[in-house]
């Protein structure tokens, strides 16, 4: 088990390690989950009593290249216009089937998030037959926010256009870094000119864009994390995210590159440091976090110095690591749904995919998961704001309970009448509190995942943020 310990004293470093992973899915689905068909999961779906908020996800997996730190699952499909095609096709069947189930078509929809892989492989005409159904199959009476993924090189105007003509009002795309050599090892390919000219297109057309960037590579440099962040923040978008390298999840062919190179794997006390130290240059240049890992230019009715100001929020994520009652239903080849009792996933395969849906039949295995009434705790990290009358507190494990008034205690969280809100050293170790807050079932799993990682030949991080509480460090003078 990893062994997180909370520091007791008055400081932003709150833990004395740093968890070598980011994100994931909870609850988790174990060897005992009882499998059951996907017709009888939504039908079942329907009957959930209770208020939810429902996000729809549609996965494009192919992409013109393979990013080598990238986790999802993707395709390199080399610009096959007729593979694309089929996809869409099938995607639609998919999107037909699943809509006939009360449970799905009709719910109010507040979020759409087009994902890959890079969805902007489609043609603009596809882009609209997709967007066509979408607003035909579901109820988008009550739609905030509407996301198309973007993968710069095979963004045009005319693809753009075509976004904004079904009801994108956000768009978002991985720059990741601007240095050359680690775009290099990352097998980025598109160019720099190429990120300017879609981010110039994406605010005249669609107006809210937002890039993603990554820091914490192996031998990285403040000096080159900075620079990477003047280059993101020259490109005037509204909202610019910071997100760790995910060593643990990347492929073995960065690490074996990263290797070749001699690139030394930062230690977590220097990721950490990179980290504090970009949220004061962000700050510096006048930025303000909106979250854990994205900035907005500060308004002007924000005054003084605030730990987050919360606009804009990013809905999709807040509903995908929201609470229990939090749905979002996932159509394509992988694709991955949390709705209320149940997960259930769409095989990968391709032509599996294709066969199921040519049959008539959903490419999807369903699963029965026990009640989760504490996932809306476990992910306020993420999130940021926890609404007391979201909790059925006496539903809670006592377990969970426990870590979270230690939490509180621990100056992560700041108690309003009627919430809490995540303090400056919570969204420093926000990821942290997420793997501390889980019942020890999670943090068995997370734990065993990152073991099986490092067992597969990915370079251990080293998490180590403080000494051990119990010990004492030796210094040696020399004499000079």
């Amino acid at each position: 088990m990893f062994d997180l310990k909370i520091n007791e004293h008055d400081t932003l470093l709150k833990f004395d390690r740093q968890l070598p992973v980011y994100n994931w899915y909870y609850p988790f689905l174990t060897a005992d989950s009882p499998k059951v068909s996907a017709h009888e999961a939504l039908v079942r779906l329907e009957n959930v009593p209770g208020s939810r908020r429902r996000a729809l996800y549609f996965h494009v997996p192919f992409c013109d290249t393979i990013c080598t730190f990238c986790p999802f699952y993707r395709i390199a499909n080399h610009s096959e216009s007729d593979a694309v095609e089929r996809y869409v096709n099938a995607l639609l069947k998919e999107i037909e089937l699943k809509s006939q189930y009360p449970a799905v078509g009709k719910v109010p929809v507040e979020v759409i998030f087009i994902g890959g892989g890079t969805p902007s492989v489609m043609t603009a005409d596809q882009i609209k037959r997709l967007g066509e159904a979408i607003h035909r199959h579901f109820d988008l009476s009550q739609l905030k926010e509407f996301t198309f993924e973007l993968e710069v090189k095979s963004v045009t105007r005319e693809k753009l256009e075509a976004m904004k003509s079904i009801g994108v009002n956000r768009i978002s795309f991985g720059i990741q870094t601007f240095n050359p050599k680690y775009r290099e090892i990352f097998n980025i390919t598109s160019t720099v000119e190429q990120v300017r000219q879609v981010a110039e297109w994406g605010k005249e057309i669609i107006g809210y864009v937002n890039v993603d960037m990554i820091y914490g590579m192996a031998g990285q440099t403040v000096e080159e994390l900075i620079e990477d962040a003047e280059h993101a923040m020259a490109l005037g978008t509204k909202t610019v995210d910071f997100y760790p390298l995910n060593n643990m999840a990347a492929s073995m062919k960065m690490h074996r590159e990263m290797r070749k190179q001699s690139l030394p794997q930062l230690s977590m006390m220097t990721k950490v440091s990179h980290r504090m130290f970009l949220d004061e240059y962000m700050r510096a240049r006048g930025y303000v976090a909106i979250n854990g890992y994205a900035y907005t230019k500060k308004p002007a009715e924000v005054t003084g110095r605030v730990s987050i100001h919360p606009d804009p929020v990013f809905m999709y994520h807040d509903v995908a690591y929201g609470h229990e009652e939090d749905e979002v239903i996932a159509f394509g080849a992988g694709a991955y749904t949390q709705a209320q009792g149940f997960l259930m996933t769409n095989v990968a395969n391709l032509d599996q995919y294709f066969k199921a849906l040519d049959e008539g039949e959903l490419p999807t295995q369903a699963y029965e998961i026990e009640a989760c009434p504490e996932k809306g705790i476990i992910y306020f990290p993420y999130r940021g704001s926890l609404e007391k009358d979201r909790i059925d507190w006496d539903r809670i494990p006592a377990e969970v309970k426990q870590r979270f008034d230690e939490v509180v205690a621990g100056g992560f969280v700041v108690e309003y009448e009627d919430r809490y809100l995540l303090a400056q050293p919570g969204w420093l170790f926000y990821v942290n509190l997420i793997y501390y807050l889980m019942p020890e079932k999670g943090r068995t799993i997370i734990s065993n995942y990152i073991e099986g990682r490092i067992e597969d030949g990915r370079e251990p991080d080293r998490t180590e943020l403080l000494l051990p509480f119990d010990e004492k460090p030796t210094v040696v003078l020399e004499n000079a």
